[in-house]
């Protein structure tokens, strides 16, 4: 094994000599240019829209224990670190609509759920892309009417 390493360490730093500067080989990157004119293009993969629309979640199966459900409140992010892809393939941050929310939430409850676990990748931002003149409510909102509505008298634990 030893004496391969040799050769595998030369075969490694032959294939890296033969790559562009992005890590492409030099017959990738004539590829690429010869069929794509579009500098954005050559540069990045295309596997369909990363911000879609809301599905509709209030009818799935449930994984797990009946006493706890997960409650998707939003999804995507907004912001660009520099160790995260997930905007990249979740999209921006967008809210479900509040009256949604609430109506899953029941929904949930009802089939026996004692425990919401709110999730999102940004669960604080909950209602921040919304225009105020058209919906000011937030996260704080819907925690109120979590604990509140009547048809919430069976929830016991909100995370």
């Amino acid at each position: 094994e030893y004496e391969q390493l040799s050769v595998s360490i030369d075969a490694a730093l032959e294939r890296q000599r033969a790559r562009t500067g992005n890590g492409e080989t030099k017959a990738e990157a004539a590829a690429a240019a010869a069929t794509t004119t579009d500098a954005h293009e050559k540069t990045s993969v295309r596997v369909g829209k990363a911000t879609v629309p809301f599905r509709e979640e209030s009818v799935r199966t449930r994984l797990g224990a009946a006493h706890t459900a997960y409650l998707r409140v939003a999804e995507g992010c907004d912001h660009t670190c520099t160790f995260c892809s997930i905007p990249s393939f979740r999209g921006s941050f967008r809210s479900k609509p509040f009256d949604n929310t609430l109506d899953e939430a029941a929904s949930l409850v009802k089939s026996g759920a004692r425990e919401l676990c709110l999730i999102a990748e940004d669960t604080n931002q909950y209602g921040s892309d919304w225009d105020p003149a058209m919906d000011s409510r937030r996260l704080s909102h819907l925690l109120e009417a979590l604990s509140t509505d009547s048809r919430f008298k069976d929830l016991q634990w909100i995370r």
